[in-house]
């Protein structure tokens, strides 16, 4: 039972092992186009930061996006639903924002889309020009894992979920390598004993064996007399 314990223990570590350091490459991911968006071969982890989506899209949920190549973002369609830059709070800051199309229209050869949140009573007052659009939901989701990998890129949440229990996992790790060590290392002491009581034993048998026999030879020649 314990030793069965201690497997699934050792599996569980693991798996958690595993899982931090993917999360942590998809939260740290070096490769980022010119959004600042991380793409891990051409598909992009974004997380919902609103209840706008409601119920198709939750917050916190983790979404993979298709990063878009210029000549797509002006191939798009209504009901698709697109990651877009746009100036939420019209403070020139642009923000990432993700949306359903409603509508799309052509002004000047350039293709506007507008958008709107399933959960949302009336559509966006901006329109998305095409260019401004990052990428488009691709159906793939991850409930809650966005907000573990927004904490995950905190100094805070990097030291809480990934360095801690790493080094946790280390030291346990080291702590079941020198018990094994100590333990092989008894277990050829107690080895080594007992070959040494054997060899004592024999020892001593023959020494007797030895003593017993002129004994045995001086009765023979006594009856013989």
């Amino acid at each position: 039972m314990k030793k069965g314990l201690k497997i699934v223990g050792n599996i569980l570590l693991w798996l958690f092992v595993v899982v931090a350091v993917f999360m942590t490459i998809i939260a740290f991911s070096s490769t980022k186009n010119e959004n600042g968006v991380a793409v891990i071969f051409g598909r992009m982890p974004i997380t919902i930061l609103s209840e706008s989506m409601d119920p198709t899209l939750k917050k916190g949920d983790l979404i993979i996006s298709h990063e878009l190549l210029p000549e797509q973002k002006g191939t798009l369609s209504e009901d698709d639903i697109i990651t877009y830059k746009v100036d939420l709070n019209e403070d020139g800051f642009m923000e990432l924002n993700t949306h359903r199309i409603t509508a799309v229209r052509t002004n000047g050869g350039f293709v506007y889309y507008t958008t709107k949140g399933d959960n949302n009573a009336i559509a966006d007052t901006q329109e998305v020009r095409y260019d401004n659009v990052v990428g488009i939901y691709n159906g793939s989701r991850v409930p809650a894992v966005g907000a573990v990998l927004n904490f995950l890129q905190t100094p805070t949440g990097f030291l809480i979920c990934v360095v801690i229990p790493l080094i946790l996992f280390l030291l346990y790790e080291i702590y079941n390598f020198i018990r094994v060590m100590i333990s092989m290392k008894s277990d050829k002491q107690n080895k080594e004993y007992e070959e040494e009581i054997k060899k004592k034993a024999i020892e001593e048998y023959l020494a007797q064996q030895k003593t017993e026999q002129p004994d045995k030879a001086v009765s023979e020649d006594t009856k013989t007399s």
